[in-house]
């Protein structure tokens, strides 16, 4: 206690004059701030930083597969294909050991897919019952450590298993303390593009921008930007254009409609595995076969209805005319071009003819070219039969990021569940 009193009295002095006081008050100011700093300080929270979206090879990739007539095994195979050197993790609905299951496997690796170029297996599976939807980047974002952050939301019921994944899949993940769509935050060279309905405040506690909002629909029109927008390298992004698809749906002949509709009916049948169709007098006949379903029944029978439909007199061709115009594709390039972005135009339809409460009802599948999966050497990108569009939407997007186009088949089942190959994956890059 002394040796405290010693060196106050040293610090201040016994002086009790004003100019004193006023120097021990400047003093003790000095202590005070001293100990503050030297105190330990709460840290500030970790912002995730994104990975790219168009940079880097594709270490390893989740894919969703239900059975609600979303996407088919030809849209699964196709990318496993392009990335023959990828890992992937397959959550699917079907139970274990089941035929279907074992169905499901055997169309899914033949002619040597499941395994890499030293013969290794690249596939793994986890069988999840309550699994809903195909769309893992809804759930879940990867930052630039490899690190899979999963929503605190519950979207398409798959928060409970991706935080189930862990080391034994090679998943390193941790449930995030906010809530986001990750389909809707895409990483470029100059920030976070993200439509400009979503709370950037919010989100800026946790992600690192800055964030570029994008002109948006307001809710409830389903939007997600992946559909309409992507990078494609440091500088060029590809946004869809509505009125180049609506061109070329126009100038397709009845002939070509036909042949475009029996072609998504026939993926459709093949996606199912146990049924096959013939076109009697005008009218889609379905035969089941004996064979395990890979889809519900009465989702299946539900869109080919749809797509039947569109064949018969003159009803794709009103389908097209009756499209609203999409205002939104035009403002978002126009934007990103003031941003100093190079922009590709690439063939986009939005399908909002026939639409109620976000389902379609009848009319054409969604056709949306720029929701692709992009690394540092290749493109994934949905394909429809529709050769006028899928040429020209090859032609474009090899020409502006200089990578090569892999198609990943699927028509109107990736359409009709409005999705596209980033959609359906979440990848995990070098």
């Amino acid at each position: 206690m002394q040796r405290v009193h010693a060196f106050l009295s040293r610090l201040f002095g016994h002086d009790n004059t004003r100019q004193k006081r006023s120097q021990i008050g400047k003093r003790l100011l000095f202590v005070l701030l001293l100990l503050s700093a030297c105190r330990p300080q709460s840290p500030e929270p970790a912002r995730l930083q994104l990975q790219s979206a168009h940079a880097a090879k594709i270490q390893k990739l989740i894919l969703v597969y239900t059975q609600s007539a979303e996407m088919g095994l030809a849209s699964l195979r196709d990318i496993l294909r392009a990335l023959p050197e990828t890992e992937a993790l397959v959550i699917n609905q079907f139970a274990p050991n089941s035929a279907a299951f074992r169905t499901f496997v055997t169309q899914l690796l033949r002619d040597g897919i499941g395994r890499n170029r030293q013969g290794k297996p690249r596939v793994q599976f986890v069988q999840e019952e309550s699994a809903y939807g195909p769309w893992p980047r809804d759930q879940a974002l990867v930052d630039e450590q490899g690190l899979m952050w999963v929503s605190s939301s519950n979207l398409h019921q798959l928060q409970a298993t991706m935080l189930a994944l862990d080391e034994s899949y090679g998943i390193p993940r941790r449930a995030a303390a906010f809530s986001f769509t990750g389909a809707s935050l895409l990483r470029s060279d100059k920030g976070l593009l993200c439509p400009d309905r979503l709370d950037t405040v919010y989100l800026a506690n946790y992600l690192q921008g800055p964030f570029l909002p994008m002109a948006s629909p307001a809710p409830p029109e389903p939007f997600h930007l992946d559909l309409l927008v992507m990078p494609l390298n440091e500088r060029v992004i590809a946004v869809g254009d509505d009125q180049l698809a609506k061109t070329a749906l126009l100038s397709l002949s009845a002939e070509e409609v036909a042949k475009v509709a029996e072609q998504w009916v026939a993926e459709y049948c093949a996606a199912a595995s146990n049924v096959e169709f013939q076109v009697v007098e005008g009218r889609l006949k379905l035969r089941e076969l004996n064979r395990p379903a890979l889809i519900i029944r009465s989702l299946l029978e539900e869109k080919l209805r749809i797509v039947a439909a569109l064949s018969q007199g003159g009803a794709f061709r009103e389908a097209v005319q009756a499209e609203p115009d999409y205002v939104w594709d035009d403002q978002i390039a126009a934007h990103l071009t003031r941003l100093g972005f190079a922009v590709v135009r690439v063939p986009f339809w939005p399908a909002a003819h026939g639409a109620a409460n976000g389902k379609k009802v009848y009319g054409l599948p969604m056709l949306c070219y720029p929701n692709c999966l992009v690394w540092e050497e290749g493109i994934l990108m949905p394909v429809y039969g529709i050769p006028v569009l899928d040429e020209m939407a090859k032609t474009r997007l090899e020409g502006a990021s200089r990578k090569t186009v892999y198609p990943v088949s699927g028509g109107a089942l990736l359409g009709y569940g409005y999705s596209g190959p980033h959609c359906l994956t979440l990848e995990f890059r070098k």
